[in-house]
C-alpha cells in the first residue's frame, strides 16, 4: 500500500497475472487479514484500491476479483479495476456482484 501524501489519498495495487488463489493466500502473505490491512490505511478523502490485470476473470480468476474487490469496498475503498476493452462486461459483472456480497 502506498501513501500519496501529496494528493491526499492512499491507494493499493493487487495485479492479478499469477495471482495468490484465494483472499485466504492473500491474507497469509500480509499476515493479517486484507480488511484490517485496508482499514489501516489513514481515514483520508481518497482511498483506492486498483486490481490489474483484471481480465484474468477469463482464466477462472473472477471469483477473487469479486472477492478482492468487496473487501476493499467494505473497508471503505474505490475500486479500479485495470482490463482489455475485450474482457470490459466480465470484469464488470465480477465487480457488480463484489458490490452485494454479504462478507459477514
Amino acid at each position: 500500500m502506498e501513501d500519496l501524501g501529496w494528493t491526499d489519498a492512499t491507494v493499493a495495487c493487487v495485479v492479478l497475472q499469477d495471482p495468490p488463489p484465494s483472499v485466504t493466500a492473500v491474507e497469509c502473505a500480509l499476515g493479517t487479514p486484507l480488511s484490517e490491512f485496508l482499514q489501516e490505511a489513514e481515514a483520508i478523502p481518497v482511498r483506492l484500491l486498483v486490481i490489474d490485470g483484471a481480465e484474468e476473470v477469463l482464466e477462472g480468476r473472477g471469483q477473487l476479483l469479486t472477492d478482492l474487490a468487496a473487501v476493499a469496498l467494505r473497508a471503505g475503498f474505490g475500486v479500479a479495476a485495470v482490463t482489455r476493452t475485450d474482457v470490459a462486461r466480465a470484469v464488470s459483472g465480477a465487480l457488480r456482484e463484489a458490490d452485494t456480497m454479504d462478507l459477514r
